[in-house]
């Protein structure tokens, strides 16, 4: 946002001084502009330090259940602070377990389940605590549960990430939503001046522009054509997405590879995802670009392949 960049200019001077312990200031603005309280309400060090904080919180005793394929870190997290995890693929899988992970929407497969479908299975199970990580929320159009709806229940954290909502991954802003007793489990477990200076200068510049974030309507249509275009290789199959990436089985073919000849050849960078739990050196990751580049891309992979 060349606004925000413009305006940190003029902020640099907050650097001189520590910035406050906890930022209750841009906290309760935040709270304000999702319609609940202040105590509902935690900001951090982009959405990971949340998912490793929430880690923290339920604590070494924890069973957790992860969504797969799915982001990295929230087994890591759990790893880190001695929690034993288990693999699930659905709800009707989470069974003894304590804590549900999920990615919504998620990444690498750019799916989303309905808020419907958490609202029920939360009131069905008041004794687990689902974490939601929104981050993604900013790239589809579904509807997804709100702040209000999520400060509502016992049971439910939410991740959200200004780093994405506002392209700024060098800046690390995020913060979690819940209800006031779980946000006092959560900031238990915080370092003083988690948040820079710089970052929370940026955060109420951000709260006060909001509206002005960037706007992927036009990406999330051409997503759709550019999954058209990729089916349409032979060996090639594209999961269904609500986001603007799309997870890609690409046969035979290994992609490091792949990627390696894209990058070479087309000086284009897309991501290997068999790193993702459940998949192999089959499956790749593709965000829609603008259209020239995606037709160079589905060009790119059609003479690589061969098909």
């Amino acid at each position: 946002m060349p606004g925000l960049k413009k305006y940190l200019q003029h902020q640099i001077n907050v650097i001189d001084n520590y910035p406050p312990t906890s930022p209750i200031i841009q906290e309760q603005h935040l709270s304000t502009l999702l319609g609940i309280k202040a105590n509902e309400v935690m900001i951090t060090n982009g959405a990971t330090e949340a998912i490793y904080l929430v880690a923290a919180m339920l604590g070494s005793n924890t069973m957790s259940s992860i969504m797969e394929p799915t982001f990295s870190e929230y087994s890591d997290a759990c790893r880190m602070y001695g929690q034993k995890t288990k693999t699930i693929n659905s709800f009707d899988e989470a069974k003894e377990v304590d804590v549900v992970w999920l990615c919504n929407p998620n990444n690498p497969t750019g799916s989303v389940l309905k808020r419907n479908v958490i609202d029920e299975w939360t009131k069905a199970h008041p004794q687990k605590i689902l974490i939601v990580d929104q981050s993604y929320e900013c790239f589809s159009h579904s509807q997804l549960m709100t702040a209000e709806e999520a400060v509502q229940s016992s049971n439910i954290i939410q991740i959200h990430s200004m780093t994405k909502q506002f392209a700024i991954p060098g800046l690390r802003l995020g913060y979690v939503v819940a209800n006031s007793d779980l946000i006092k489990r959560i900031h238990s477990c915080i370092m003083p001046w988690s948040v820079n200076s710089l970052a929370l200068s940026a955060c109420d510049y951000l709260i006060n522009h909001y509206n002005d974030r960037p706007k992927v309507d036009d990406y999330l249509k051409e997503t759709q054509r550019l999954r058209q275009m990729l089916n349409e290789l032979k060996g090639v199959t594209v999961m269904e997405t609500e986001t603007n990436f799309m997870l890609v089985n690409i046969g035979t073919y290994d992609c490091h590879k792949l990627c390696r000849k894209l990058v070479e050849r087309y000086s284009i960078l897309i991501r290997p995802a068999d790193n993702f739990a459940g998949l192999d050196e089959h499956y790749i990751r593709i965000a829609a670009q603008a259209p020239e580049e995606n037709d160079l891309l589905v060009q790119a992979i059609k003479d690589i392949l061969k098909v």
